[in-house]
C-alpha cells in the first residue's frame, strides 16, 4: 500500500532534519527574559546579553508566532530545532548580526565571542564552553509550562516596573492609540491583545489609549502572580527584577542578577551598567483620574498590592517620577 502524502511529508521531514538531540542542547541553557513593554526589559537584555557565553536573541518572532503550536515531541523538535538553527548557529558564525549601532539590537552591545565558521565548531563551543541562550520575550507570563516542554531547566527572568510609569511611558511612546492598534498591531478585537479577558477585549474600542496601555499591565501583573502562586517556577529558577531598583542602585542589581544566572560580567557589561548610572531621569505624573472605570479600580488595587504606593488621584507617586525611562 502506498504511503499518504502526509506520511510521505513527516518521513521527508525527518530525512532531511539535520540529526540533532535539541532537547539535550536546550537543557540548562535557556533564560527567558519577560516583562511588560516599556518595564526595562530591553535593558535587562542587554546586560544579560552581554554577560560572558552567552547568546541574546531581541524579540523572536517565532517565541509569539510558533510556541503555542507546540504539542508533541515533533512540533517541539520543529520549534526548538528553528531557534537553534535560524537563531543562534548564525550569531555565532557571524551570519546574522545587527550592524546599526542606534538600535537595542546591535551587536556589539552584546557578548562578542570567537566566530564559528562551521556548524560542528559553533556546536562543539555550545558544549565546551558553556553557552547560555538569552531570549527576550515579553508579555509571556502564562506560558511557562510550554516554556518548560521545550527548555527543561530553562530560568527566567521578569521585569517589573510601576504600573503608572510604563503607561505613562507608553503613551509617550504612542502606543494603544486607534490607528497604532489597527494599522500597525492589527490584533483581534480591534487590537485587543490576545492574553485580555473578554470582558475586557468586548471593552477595548471604546477604551482611551491610557486605559488600554493600563489594562495590558493589570493583565500582565496577574498573570505573573499567578504563576508565582501556582509554583510554576520557583525561586531557584526565576529572579523578579524590580526596575526602579535596578535604576536607583545599578552595580549591585546587576551583581546579583549575575549571580542569580551563574554568568559573568564582562567590559560590555561594565559599560551598560555605567550607563544607567548616568541616565537622565524623567518624573511621571499620576495618570489614575484617566483611566476608565472599571479599569481604574482594578489598576490602583494592582499598584497598592505589588507595594508601589497608596495610589491617590492627581498625586505624583514618590516611586513612581524619579526614575530613568529606558525599556
Amino acid at each position: 500500500m502506498s504511503s499518504t502524502p502526509l506520511k510521505k511529508l513527516d518521513r521527508a521531514s525527518r530525512t532531511f532534519a539535520i540529526p540533532t538531540a535539541y532537547p539535550e542542547i536546550f537543557k540548562d541553557r535557556v533564560i527567558i527574559i519577560s516583562g511588560v513593554g516599556r518595564s526595562g526589559t530591553s535593558i535587562v537584555g542587554k546586560l544579560i546579553g552581554s554577560m560572558k557565553n552567552t547568546v541574546y536573541l531581541f524579540e523572536p518572532a517565532i517565541m509569539k508566532y510558533m510556541l503555542f503550536t507546540v504539542s508533541n515531541a515533533n512540533t517541539r523538535r520543529s520549534f526548538t530545532g528553528t531557534i537553534l538553527e535560524d537563531y543562534i548557529l548564525p550569531i555565532m558564525q557571524g551570519r546574522s548580526l545587527n550592524h546599526n549601532a542606534n538600535d537595542e539590537s546591535y551587536f556589539r552591545n552584546y557578548f562578542v565571542g570567537a566566530r564559528y565558521p562551521r556548524r560542528l565548531d559553533a556546536m562543539k563551543a555550545i558544549i565546551d564552553h558553556n553557552y547560555k541562550f538569552v531570549i527576550k520575550t515579553n508579555e509571556s507570563w502564562g506560558t511557562d509550562q510550554l516554556l518548560r516542554t521545550c527548555f527543561p531547566g530553562f530560568k527566567k527572568i521578569n521585569v517589573i516596573r510601576n504600573g503608572n510609569d510604563v503607561v505613562s511611558s507608553s503613551m509617550r511612546k504612542g502606543w494603544y492609540t486607534d490607528e497604532y492598534m489597527r494599522s500597525v498591531v492589527d490584533w483581534t478585537n480591534w487590537g485587543a491583545p490576545w492574553f485580555v479577558s473578554n470582558e475586557d477585549a468586548a471593552r477595548w474600542p471604546l477604551w482611551n489609549p491610557i486605559t488600554r496601555a493600563a489594562c495590558v499591565w493589570k493583565t500582565l501583573m496577574d498573570a505573573w502572580m499567578e504563576s508565582t502562586r501556582l509554583e510554576i517556577l520557583d525561586r531557584t529558577t526565576c529572579i523578579s527584577v524590580k526596575y526602579e531598583e535596578l535604576v536607583k542602585a545599578p552595580r549591585s542589581t546587576v551583581s546579583l542578577i549575575a549571580k542569580g544566572l551563574g554568568l559573568e560580567q564582562t567590559v560590555t557589561t561594565a559599560e551598560h551598567t555605567t550607563d544607567i548610572c548616568n541616565f537622565t531621569v524623567l518624573r511621571h505624573d499620576s495618570i489614575l483620574n484617566k483611566i476608565h472605570e472599571p479599569m481604574r479600580d482594578e489598576f490602583a488595587k494592582m499598584m497598592v498590592e505589588l507595594g508601589y504606593y497608596n495610589f491617590q488621584p492627581d498625586e505624583v507617586s514618590p516611586e513612581g517620577g524619579d526614575y530613568v525611562d529606558v525599556t
